[in-house]
C-alpha cells in the first residue's frame, strides 16, 4: 500500500505542475474568476480527490500497522 501512496503522491505533484502551467498559460490565477481555465479547475478537483484518497489509505495503513 505504501507504493500506491507514493504513486498517488507523485500524481499530485504532476497535477500541481500542470495546474501551474495552465494558469500561467491563461494568465489567470484567481479560482473565482470567470476566465479561470476549465482544465485547471478540473485538475484541481482531481488533485483534491487524490489527496482525500491518500489520507484514507494512510489511515488504513496506520490502522493495519497498529494492529
Amino acid at each position: 500500500m505504501a507504493r500506491l501512496i507514493e504513486s498517488l503522491s507523485r500524481s499530485v505533484e504532476l497535477l500541481t505542475i500542470e495546474i501551474e502551467h495552465e494558469e500561467t498559460r491563461a494568465g489567470v490565477y484567481d479560482l473565482s474568476a470567470v476566465t479561470y481555465p476549465v482544465l485547471a479547475r478540473s485538475l484541481r478537483a482531481r488533485k483534491d480527490n487524490i489527496r482525500i484518497t491518500i489520507a484514507s489509505l494512510e489511515a488504513q495503513l496506520d490502522a493495519t500497522e497498529a494492529a
